[in-house]
């Protein structure tokens, strides 16, 4: 059996690309071991450079000898591992020579590079003797590479103690179970791992833990390395990707054969390996649905794998989605891309929904939206992503008796009730542009008889307020009183603005109504007094004006107001007048519309240099008090709190061109972080500047820069 298994050594050996002669007769056959005792028989390759598999089917052992023998490792040819180089072989193989490792570099000195000199092709893994699981209740599974499974696997008991089984490839899998009834025995370890060529696998080897508890599952792998260091398993094994072997390339260890992460496709496979396949947040050729515009913009198909993408239907397009369009909730919801209506052949036949300006607030709050038809505003708070009223459309705050201004009065002789005031409109948006006309104009004054005695005093104009991000006012927004005939016309309306930004090449006008008759009066501007004839017009605030000759009142908190940056641009005007167009009424002017007032007409013009406008780190208005310090000192120049909206105003007369303000929040400690933007102005020096500036700090604290720095 010596002869025989010393036959065995030599031709894997030669196999490995020593350069020896051919090791058997093509054809020729000799007796082998099998796994589990017995002999087989193995047949020499066509070539001659090796001995096959060993057969244990049809085999048996050459007769003499023994069965069941250990086979030996294979005698050292005269020199080898004795420092002598053996004959044909290159220099530097002998004792002290360095192995070749992958590194560009020829490290054996036998004039070749990285040079693999024993691939790995078979392993012969030997168990401890002691090596035991109870038979029934736990098994010994050996496999190869792909989990192929060795002659006799799974062993139990006591079958694998002390035994030898060869293993083709370089992989051993090991795979221990037990239930929880087994009794604990020893399980199993490999005692040495060796490939066909006799050259020993350095630890540390498979082995399971001892006297294990149950139930167990104790499953191990074992790699044996080329002379190189490679062929070893690399990779993922998740998905669709595939482990690969390491290669050594360029003196680098590469991973080659194996199939890597890619895009995730909808395919039913997991193509970027993460174990889940076709998540639609991986998904990278998605298409579009049919659909592209409007609330259909977003929608994508839903992947079926393999089946790909199922076409689009409603649930795709989303709850807003309507195959008629028939809400005016600014948006496209048939997705044919007319905003509030149906698209026809060209955009002059496109068929709109004609949404008010309350449809729009009731169906589209906080979205960007277009009024289409002109109309009455009744609802006096509006909330808007964005607002625009074209240029041929007009809304109108609603005049009513419960109006915001100041009624007018009629005898009544002719049968027609009072006339009435103008109507509230407020509202809130990130942006406002006005092409068309937005009024709160009061309402049209009873009409006339030919009865002298039928005397009416017009009523006051209405409240318009913005407080939004920007104002484009390119047509008209007005807030005018009612006329008087026989009697006095009202005053002017109020209109208060605050914004980042102010531009104006249209109109902004705040005017008293006027009169007829012998008892003629106008009324005043922004916040005055109805006019003082016989019958007082409608005044800015107080009760009605109900008995002739009383005055109207007068009310300087309805002022025409403009806070923030503001630009009028050529053939804009910015108007507080009373009826005979004449500067009348009260101007208020915040910030950077300070350096604006040159350009704008009006009665009482009070100027506030600073505006203060305060956000927290989401966007949200702060109400906060605020203290103005001259800088390096605590020197109070001003202090107050912002209003619900975050804004606060502060006149500061006595300021000097260099100094600096201070803002802070003493009193506000969780507001961590967020915005303010510092808006100033001086008419003196025609000087204006606007800033926004992260605000910081605990408490949170900005300079404001000197007036020289705003030029």
């Amino acid at each position: 059996m010596r002869a025989a298994a010393h036959g065995v050594a030599l031709a894997m050996f030669a196999a490995a690309g020593c350069g020896a002669e051919p090791v058997c007769d093509r054809g020729a056959t000799q007796a082998c071991l099998c796994v589990g005792g017995g002999g087989g028989a193995q047949a020499c390759a066509d070539d001659g450079s090796r001995w096959g598999v060993c057969d244990c089917a049809t085999g048996g052992p050459a007769e003499g000898e023994g069965e069941g023998e250990a086979v030996d490792a294979p005698p050292k040819a005269e020199g080898e591992g004795e420092g002598e180089a053996s004959e044909g072989e290159g220099e530097g193989e002998g004792e002290g020579a360095v192995p070749e490792s992958c590194n560009g570099q020829d490290d054996d000195g036998d004039g070749r590079v990285d040079e693999v000199e024993v691939a790995v092709e078979s392993l012969r893994v030997t168990f401890d003797p002691r090596t035991s699981v109870e038979p029934g209740r736990g098994a010994i599974e050996v496999a190869g590479r792909d989990d192929v499974p060795v002659q006799g696997s799974p062993f139990s008991g006591a079958d694998l103690a002390g035994r030898t089984i060869d293993i083709p490839g370089n992989l051993v899998r090991i795979r221990l179970t037990a239930d929880a009834q087994a009794t604990p025995l020893f399980g199993y370890a490999v005692t040495s791992v060796v490939d066909q060529s006799g050259r020993e696998a350095p630890g540390p080897l498979p082995e399971s833990a001892h006297d294990h508890p149950a139930p167990v599952d104790d499953d191990r792998t074992f790699e044996m390395a080329d002379s190189l260091g490679m062929g070893l398993t690399c990779g993922d094994d998740v998905g669709a990707c595939t482990h690969g072997r390491t290669t050594c390339l360029g003196g680098r260890q590469v991973c080659t054969g194996d199939q890597r992460p890619s895009d995730e496709l909808c395919n039913g496979l997991d193509d970027d390996c993460d174990g889940d396949a076709d998540e639609p947040e991986d998904l990278t050729d998605t298409p579009p649905c049919d659909k592209t515009l409007g609330v259909c913009a977003v929608a994508r198909p839903v992947c079926q794998g393999a089946e790909g993408y199922a076409p689009c239907n409603s649930q795709n397009y989303g709850p807003d989605y309507e195959v008629t369009e028939l809400n005016c909730d600014c948006l496209d919801n048939d997705c044919d891309g007319v905003v509030d209506g149906s698209s026809g052949v060209g955009a002059a036949d496109d068929a709109l929904l004609g949404c008010t300006i309350d449809d729009l607030a009731v169906g589209g709050e906080g979205r960007d939206c277009v009024v289409q038809v002109s109309s009455t505003a009744t609802l006096v708070d509006y909330r808007f992503g964005s607002l625009r009223i074209p240029d041929d459309i007009t809304v109108a705050a609603e005049a009513s008796l419960d109006g915001c201004g100041h009624r007018g009065w009629d005898t009544g002789n002719c049968g027609h009730p009072p006339t009435m005031p103008g109507g509230c409109f407020s509202v809130r948006a990130d942006e406002v542009v006005v092409d068309g006309a937005l009024t709160a104009n009061a309402g049209p004054r009873s009409a006339s008889c030919s009865n002298r005695e039928s005397w009416a005093s017009g009523p006051s104009g209405g409240n318009l307020a913005f407080k939004v991000g920007h104002l484009t006012v390119n047509g008209r927004v007005e807030a005018n009183g009612g006329n008087g005939f026989y009697g006095s016309g009202g005053a002017a309306g109020s209109i208060r603005v605050r914004a980042r930004g102010v531009i104006v090449s249209g109109t902004l006008r705040a005017a008293g109504g006027t009169s007829q008759g012998a008892n003629e009066r106008v009324g005043g501007g922004a916040g005055g007094p109805g006019g003082t004839g016989s019958i007082p017009g409608g005044g800015a605030g107080g009760p009605p004006s109900i008995e002739p000759r009383e005055p109207g009142g007068e009310d300087p908190n309805r002022p025409l107001e403009i806070t923030g940056r503001l630009t009028i641009l050529d053939g804009g005007a910015i108007q507080s007048v009373n009826g005979a167009g004449e500067p009348a009424g009260y101007v208020r002017l915040n910030g950077h519309a300070v350096a604006n007032a040159d350009r704008v007409v009006g009665g009482a013009i009070t100027e506030n240099a600073l505006a203060i406008h305060l956000m927290n780190d989401v966007g949200v208005p702060v109400e906060a008090g605020f203290r103005l310090v001259r800088e390096g000192t605590e020197e109070a120049v001003a202090e107050g709190r912002t209003d619900e909206e975050g804004w606060a105003t502060v006149d500061a007369p006595d300021l000097s061109v260099d100094l600096r303000h201070r803002f802070e929040v003493p009193d506000t400690p969780a507001l961590g972080g967020g915005a303010v933007f510092l808006s100033f102005g001086d008419a003196g020096l025609q000087l204006g500047c606007a800033l926004e500036l992260g605000l910081r700090g605990d408490p949170p604290a900005v300079l404001f820069p000197a007036m020289q720095d705003c030029r």
